[in-house]
């Protein structure tokens, strides 16, 4: 995830609809998304709706991500996007 979004510009992230279930190692967590993404001119990026399908670990210090994969429900450009009918 660090290194998709740190050439990035603004970005929001809304995530919503959490279900946690147990597991032999752990939990599982779905959470629902809905994402802008700019690139560093804020001036066109992606839109990305789906689901964050997380693994999680328990720590000495609290829970932690061990894996996460996100489900493509529609991807799509926004703002000014350079050449796009050239």
């Amino acid at each position: 995830m660090r290194a998709a979004h740190e050439p990035c510009g603004h970005t929001l992230h809304r995530i919503t609809n959490t279900a946690i279930s147990p597991t032999k190692g752990g939990l599982h967590a779905r959470s629902y998304v809905d994402a802008l993404v700019m690139m560093a001119d804020d001036t066109s990026g992606v839109r990305a709706v789906g689901c964050y399908d997380d693994d999680l670990v328990r720590m000495n210090d609290g829970w932690r991500i061990a894996r996460r994969h996100f489900v493509t429900v529609l991807i799509e450009l926004v703002g000014q996007q350079p050449n796009a009918l050239a």
